[in-house]
Parts: structure tokens; sequence; C-alpha cells
């Protein structure tokens, strides 16, 4: 696999990715692994991030909102409720990923 630099990526039985290399040799960045070490045995580091990654998703929904839906009351109550839970992420965040996992579908 070196010579030709044909990439191993080996999966779990879900289909999630496990282990991704290049034929040339660790393709993961030292860095990022050791954050994902780290964020990995600190349940307040995974909670924080997942806010993180949450609040991205509401922004991102807001845009959306903001730029290709036409107003109406539907609008006015989705683009609240995606301020409020963006100012909820941001001032009083959920402390578990089911607290989250609530606040993200309830936001959707």
């Amino acid at each position: 696999m070196a010579s030709p630099k044909v990439p191993l990526v080996k999966i779990d039985w879900t289909g999630n990715i496990v282990t991704a290399v290049r034929g040339e040799g660790f393709a993961a960045s030292r860095e990022r692994v050791e954050w994902q070490i780290g964020t990995r045995s600190d349940r307040r580091k995974r909670v924080e991030f997942c806010n993180t990654l949450i609040a991205k998703k509401i922004e991102g929904c807001l845009q959306t909102l903001e730029t290709s839906l036409r107003r109406c009351f539907a609008w006015d109550r989705a683009t609240k409720r995606a301020r409020d839970d963006l100012a909820r992420l941001a001032n009083d965040p959920p402390e578990t990923v089911d607290q989250l996992r609530l606040l993200e579908a309830q936001s959707a």
C-alpha cells in the first residue's frame, strides 16, 4: 500500500470508520489524537464539545431560515426558538448529553 499510496480504511460492523491510514505513514495529527484521547476520558470536555457542535448546527439552521425561507408565523416561531436555544447554550448549557439531545430535538 505504501508504494502506490493506497489508503487503508478500517470500519466496524456498523459502518463507522475505526482507522484511516494513508500508504505513506501515520495519517492523523498527533495533537488531534491527543485531544481526542483527553476529551474521551473527560465527561465535562465531551459535553462542552457536544454543546459547541449543536450550537453550530443551530446557527446554520438559523442562517438557512433567514436567507432561504419566506417570513410567516412559523418562520417567526422557528427563528425565535433557534435564538432562544443559542442563548441557552451560551448562558446555561446542558450538563449531560441527554439534556443536549433534548434541546436539539426541541430546537429542530
